[in-house]
This record gives structure tokens, sequence and C-alpha cells, in this order.
């Protein structure tokens, strides 16, 4: 540990550490919804957009199930080409809080 000051050590480079016995884990899926066949014009590719379950959202769905989704619209930034900070790329997924 290093000295911030006369008085005052800097705290160490990676303080955080997990404890597993200590720790509440929650369950948590990744979905991706995507169109209808019938709505998507001739030639054209379906649009998607990940969305995020937890709880007792998990597996409720498999793929190919028609579903209504009730969510919030969230942005995910994240650095491009790895730990470059200067070039963010944000994605947009949904957070659901009903199927």
């Amino acid at each position: 540990m290093r000295a911030a000051g006369p008085d005052k050590p800097m705290c160490p480079l990676d303080p955080y550490r997990i404890i597993p016995d200590k720790s509440v884990f929650m369950d948590q899926q990744r979905l991706k919804l995507q169109e209808a066949p019938e709505l998507i014009p001739t030639g054209e590719m379906p649009r998607s957009l990940q969305m995020v379950v937890d709880r007792e959202l998990t597996d409720k769905v498999t793929p190919g199930n028609r579903v209504k989704v009730v969510g919030i619209l969230s942005i995910h930034s994240s650095a491009k080409g790895g730990s470059n900070n200067d070039e963010r790329v944000n994605s947009s997924f949904l957070r659901v809080i009903g199927l």
C-alpha cells in the first residue's frame, strides 16, 4: 500500500473481492426477441432485440414461442476493441419486467 499523504494510506489497487459463501445469487437469462416471419418483407432479414430476464421470469419461454413483452429499454455502454475507454459503443437492450 502506498501512502496518499502524510497521514492517509492509499487504497489497494483492487480492494473488491467476491466472497461466494456470503453472496446471494439470482437467476438471470439473456433472450433475443425477433420479428414475426409474416411481418418481414420478402428478402429482408428480421430485426432483433436483446432482452434480459431475471428471477421468476427465467426459463418461461423456449425458442419459437410468440410472446408479448413489457420492459424498460436500457443502454449498455462498453469499450470498443478492449480496454481503450476513449471509444465507447452503446447497445440497447430490454430489461423485461413482464412476459
